[in-house]
């Protein structure tokens, strides 16, 4: 899917594909990681119903269970982004240390959409599938 979209958007737009590709592979990652934080997050709490009415265990946890599944996603994804940092040389530039707290603000982000979301969507069913319209319309 980078690579399409790379080639593809780079030829269109006229610009180097040197300079293009590891932004498209950077927004890809990260952007699919928020859409299937969010939109996991509108189940959060209708698939933890069970466990929800028989521990007390806090609202968060399963929140947090949905954000660090889908941080093993980007984890996994991540790869693409260093593979294409590192043969386009832009490695060098990158500062590792910023990168990191961006993550870390993405994912406290993430985190409060998806209790929103999740919320809202145990008391009204349809939610879920607006979510998951919004979200292939915003990003």
């Amino acid at each position: 899917m980078v690579l399409g979209i790379g080639f593809v958007y780079a030829n269109l737009f006229g610009i180097a594909l040197e300079t293009f590709l590891p932004y498209v592979a950077l927004g890809i990652v990260f952007f699919g990681v928020m859409t299937g934080t969010i939109n996991e997050g509108c189940d959060t709490f209708v698939q933890a119903a069970g466990m929800l009415s028989q521990t007390s265990l806090p609202m968060f946890t399963f929140v947090w269970r949905t954000v660090f599944r889908n941080l093993i996603n980007l984890a996994h994804h991540l790869v693409i982004v260093a593979a294409m940092l590192i043969y386009f040389g832009q490695w060098k530039t990158a500062h590792v240390p910023l990168a990191v707290l961006g993550v870390l603000l993405m994912l406290l982000n993430v985190s409060w959409v998806s209790v929103v979301a999740g919320v809202a969507s145990a008391r009204f069913r349809d939610i879920p599938q607006i979510v998951v319209s919004v979200m292939q319309f915003a990003i």
